[in-house]
């Protein structure tokens, strides 16, 4: 990825981490207060966020 734009770089991120976002609340229960996968993927899932934003200097 050495001739790809730090920019790209950066936006390929930002839309990574919001469709991370966007999946956990799509597995949201319409019925009750909970997600419908298990808390431990939930946690996963945003540690991973977490780490890929942080990669990339944002914190």
């Amino acid at each position: 990825m050495e001739d790809v734009p730090a920019l790209s770089i950066e936006k390929v991120t930002m839309e990574q981490a919001e469709v991370l976002l966007s999946n956990l609340l799509a597995l949201a229960d319409r019925e009750e207060e909970k997600f419908l996968i298990p808390f431990f993927g939930i946690v996963v899932t945003l540690e991973a966020i977490k780490n890929l934003l942080a990669s990339k200097g944002f914190q």
